[in-house]
């Protein structure tokens, strides 16, 4: 393959921030083909943009038809569509970002080894093509609660759901030095973190699963997990509420993360009908990650 050949295409909206969520809960539960991947950033302003990964051209017109059925006020928005240059573009970005200190994490490239503080632990992060760095407020916030719980918890077994680039998956073996689960419905995530795996020196305590949901075999046949994590959307994690649920142990916590300030009471809510209350919010900005104990 040539070097000008694309190798993925990228749908991209501007809009206001309450537009371009319910597009991104479109996209990740009611359209098909399913994306590789869904991203919101801040724009300028008060605009966001939704960022949206296929391997292939896609027709528009078609989404433009499905987002208005989905909700009507989704027929305004402008979709754009361009194709991803062949470069690594993902990480071509890492490069110019500075380490991040998240807890007692530090997270950073390969070329940053060196800046490692005195006593820190180490998550050595090359994102290839999925997503999760450290840089955005719902990953720092994930391995800030991995922190604060590690100050009173031990747990013996951890599952962690939507592991990107397995930032999170490697942090909880490094913290615990026990097994870990971790999986993701696109395959090219479960590729990377695999790699990520490797690149920490904690293969021998993941297991790495492409999966939905937690119904796969190797899921459930591991359970109960003593802590879960879900760093994904507000929507999917209140659906999921119940299986999440049906797989944590008594008295076993829930980290759940990419939830957005005005939406954390409604997935507080879900959560609690399944006998998972509260025990801490933490907010990064615009996100929150909530640490939910099974009572």
């Amino acid at each position: 393959m040539s070097s000008d050949t694309p190798t993925l295409w990228r749908i991209t909206a501007i809009a206001a921030r309450e537009l371009i969520q319910m597009a991104a809960d479109a996209f990740e539960q009611a359209l098909q083909p399913e994306p590789l991947a869904v991203s919101m950033f801040e724009d300028e302003g008060t605009s966001w943009r939704l960022d949206v990964l296929y391997e292939d051209q896609q027709d528009l017109g078609k989404f433009k038809t499905a987002l208005t059925a989905f909700d009507e006020t989704l027929a305004s928005l402008d979709l754009q569509q361009s194709d991803v240059p062949h470069e690594n573009w993902v990480l071509k970005s890492l490069e110019g970002l500075a380490p991040v200190q998240a807890g007692r994490f530090f997270v950073h490239g390969a070329h940053d080894s060196d800046k490692v503080p005195p006593g820190a632990i180490p998550l050595v992060v090359e994102a290839g093509e999925a997503f999760g760095t450290g840089h955005h407020g719902t990953t720092e916030g994930c391995l800030t609660a991995l922190s604060q719980i590690a100050e009173s918890e031990t747990p013996a077994s951890v599952l962690d759901l939507g592991t990107g680039t397995g930032v999170l998956a490697i942090g909880a073996a490094k913290l615990w030095r026990v097994p870990v689960i971790a999986t993701d419905i696109d395959p090219i995530a479960t590729k990377v973190a695999r790699e990520n795996v490797v690149l920490n020196g904690a293969h021998g305590q993941i297991q790495m699963v492409t999966a939905a949901g937690t119904n796969h075999a190797a899921i459930r046949g591991s359970a109960p997990y003593d802590l879960i994590i879900a760093n994904i959307l507000a929507r999917p994690l209140r659906q999921m509420a119940g299986s999440i649920a049906s797989v944590v142990a008594p008295r076993g916590i829930v980290v759940l993360s990419g939830i957005l300030g005005e939406q954390a009471l409604r997935v507080i809510a879900a959560y609690r009908g399944h006998h998972l209350s509260l025990e801490t919010r933490l907010d990064f900005g615009e996100w929150v990650t909530l640490i939910l104990r099974k009572v």
